[in-house]
């Protein structure tokens, strides 16, 4: 989970909005010739995290902010990784275990565009498989009839509760995501923020279904998956939107005029970090104090 390795380094410069943990930059940052290079702080389990977020010498679409924001995330999710062994609660996800793959999976605008371009970028066969599952599983959304007021609810959702009936009417269809295949993911280095951010402590058994009690889902100080919506609606001057996986192809064409819509890179930059900074702060007010 370390995203300064050679191998991220090398697809980090296929991106022109990157984000490097202070005095840890590599060439990339001189490759991508950066019109903003901005720093910024993070604090994490009580130590604070310098950045710097380097974005290149022209204008950027939605889809460009997935690769910081999925940088910044991992580095949270390590650190989240670290922070629960240290307290004797490790994490106990580990590959192969795909019970995760069966929820409601909802994604930004800005993911929605990138999962269509990888879509799109994909082989002829991969790419038929990927739309064939997507199109099965959004077939057996729409047939519900409810998908829209439930989709709803994941937006304004304030009350645990509506997120509980709408987690429970999603898995009740049984849908697996589009990705898995020999229950591993296919597209993991790509996945969804709300997937890199849903680990649980407690033992495998409880993510299952039939389980009789509930599993223990770790918390972080900051969530991307937020933080990206909220710059998506700021940037787009709309409310907050999240999609439901199977159903990213027929949103990306609802909203297609802001696919092709270019924003300022100095401005994205800044309201990057200050949503970052906006969300830690909400969350640690909400959160109570404990060792």
């Amino acid at each position: 989970r370390d995203i300064y390795t050679d191998v991220i380094r090398t697809r980090m410069e296929k991106h022109i909005f990157n984000i490097f943990e202070s005095g840890r930059q590599t060439a990339s940052v001189k490759k991508t010739n950066p019109a903003v290079c901005l720093s910024f702080e993070i604090e994490l389990y009580g130590r604070a995290y310098s950045f710097e977020a380097a974005c290149a010498d022209s204008d950027i679409l939605l889809k460009d902010i997935v690769h910081p924001a999925c940088q910044i995330s991992d580095f949270i999710v390590g650190k989240a990784i670290e922070h629960q062994k240290r307290i004797g609660h490790p994490v106990s996800c580990s590959a192969g275990c795909m019970a995760c793959c069966k929820y409601a999976i909802t994604v930004s605008l800005a993911e929605a565009f990138a999962i269509q371009d990888m879509i799109n970028g994909l082989s002829g066969s991969n790419k038929q498989s990927i739309q064939k599952k997507m199109t099965r599983a959004g077939e057996k959304i729409l047939k519900s009839c409810i998908w829209r007021a439930k989709a709803a609810q994941v937006q304004d959702a304030g009350a645990s509760s509506q997120l509980v009936e709408f987690s429970r009417w999603y898995s009740a269809m049984d849908l697996a995501c589009p990705w898995l295949e020999k229950k591993l993911c296919t597209e993991y280095s790509g996945r969804p923020l709300v997937c890199r951010e849903f680990l649980v402590s407690s033992v495998p058994d409880r993510c299952s279904a039939k389980a009789s009690y509930g599993r223990t889902v770790v918390d972080f100080p900051i969530s991307m998956a937020e933080v990206l919506m909220s710059v998506c609606a700021e940037l787009t001057h709309t409310s907050p939107v999240a999609i439901l996986l199977p159903l990213v192809q027929a949103e990306c064409e609802d909203y297609s005029d802001l696919q092709t819509m270019y924003f300022d890179s100095r401005q994205v930059t800044e309201i990057l970090i200050e949503t970052i900074h906006q969300h830690q702060q909400r969350l640690a007010a909400a959160t109570p104090v404990c060792c």
